[in-house]
């Protein structure tokens, strides 16, 4: 019996490297990307809701069967007076700028669903999903490093 034993480790498949090289596996970032805030678009069909949000992110709507107020993270500039791109150039300056602490606040949109009027067209809350990705999804360091 004990030389069956033996023999099955004798089989056994073994990376002889490993047994005299330490291989260093690549660390991987292990914040999930699940955490990303996502932007939705906020409708209602025949007084229902048919996309709902966590967080609302625009301007105060009393439209339409909605009662919302103005959002914290709602863009102040007007795609109607600077165009879309300029309104978006200027919401990311403004954010950037943290006048109002939002840079700090981005923590609040983890997984969320940020809901806007603008998708799917390119709105402020992917301006807010991508400094969230970049100020707080990539400071947020894997433990053990």
């Amino acid at each position: 019996m004990e030389s069956e034993k033996k023999r099955k480790n004798i089989d056994d498949p073994v990376d002889i490297r490993s047994k005299f090289l330490k291989v260093d596996k690549p660390k991987i970032d292990t914040q999930p990307v699940s955490n990303l805030p996502k932007v939705v678009h906020l409708r209602r069909l025949k007084g229902k809701i048919v996309q709902d949000c966590d967080i609302y992110i625009g301007r105060a709507c009393n439209m339409g069967g909605w009662r919302l107020s103005e959002s914290k993270w709602h863009n102040p500039y007007s795609v109607k007076q600077y165009g879309r791109d300029g309104a978006l150039d200027r919401y990311r300056k403004y954010i950037e700028s943290n006048e109002n602490n939002l840079l700090n606040d981005l923590h609040e949109l983890a997984g969320k669903r940020l809901g806007c009027w603008c998708t799917p067209n390119r709105c402020h809350g992917d301006i807010l999903r991508e400094l969230f990705k970049k100020e707080v999804h990539q400071s947020i360091k894997p433990s053990g490093n």
